[in-house]
C-alpha cells in the first residue's frame, strides 16, 4: 500500500458487517450510501437480531484489499435495479472468501459473478461499483441486514 510516497504493509483483510455492531447509523462515519437513515435494521448487539436467523447475518469477511476503506464492510441497499458494490468482497479463496456469521460459525463463499471475481473499479473509495443482477450483490444484501419494521 502506498501512502504520500511510502511502501506499506497492509494490516487488515476483513472488516466488520456495516449493519451489524455499528453504534450509531446516524453519527459520524455512517454513510448514507448504503441506505437511507432508518429503513434498514442495524444490529447493535446480539438481542436485536430479530427477523432474520443469526446463522444468515453476516457478522464479518475477506475483504479484497483495494477495497478497503471503512472499518467496515458496507452493502448497498438500494431499490433493485440500483446494485452495486460499496466494498468488494475477497476472492483469495478460491474464487471465494471467509465469511463469519452472527451465530459464531464462519464458512467459506465461492463468488460467482465474474464481475465480483474481477473486482475491477476506477476508485474503489467512490463505493459505487454498479453490477446491476450480479448474484453475488444479491446474496451480500441477503446477509447484511433486513428492512427495519
Amino acid at each position: 500500500m502506498n501512502i504520500s510516497g511510502g511502501t506499506y504493509p497492509k494490516l487488515r483483510s476483513y472488516s466488520l458487517n456495516a449493519f451489524a455492531g455499528w453504534a450509531d447509523q446516524t453519527g459520524s462515519g455512517w454513510d448514507t450510501r448504503l441506505c437511507p437513515l432508518g429503513t434498514y435494521q442495524v444490529f447493535k448487539k446480539t438481542t436485536d437480531i430479530v427477523g432474520i436467523s443469526p446463522a444468515d447475518l453476516f457478522s464479518f469477511q475477506d475483504v479484497y484489499p483495494d477495497s478497503i476503506c471503512w472499518p467496515y464492510f458496507g452493502v448497498n441497499m438500494g431499490a433493485p435495479g440500483s446494485e452495486s458494490f460499496f466494498n468488494f468482497p475477497a476472492v483469495t479463496h478460491n474464487h471465494g472468501s471467509a465469511v463469519g456469521f452472527a451465530d459464531g460459525h464462519a464458512e467459506p463463499h465461492r463468488w460467482k459473478d465474474p464481475r465480483t471475481l474481477a473486482a475491477k473499479s476506477a476508485d474503489y473509495h467512490q463505493h459505487a461499483e454498479i453490477s446491476s443482477k450480479n448474484v453475488d450483490v444479491a446474496w451480500l444484501r441477503a446477509h447484511a441486514t433486513i428492512p427495519t419494521h
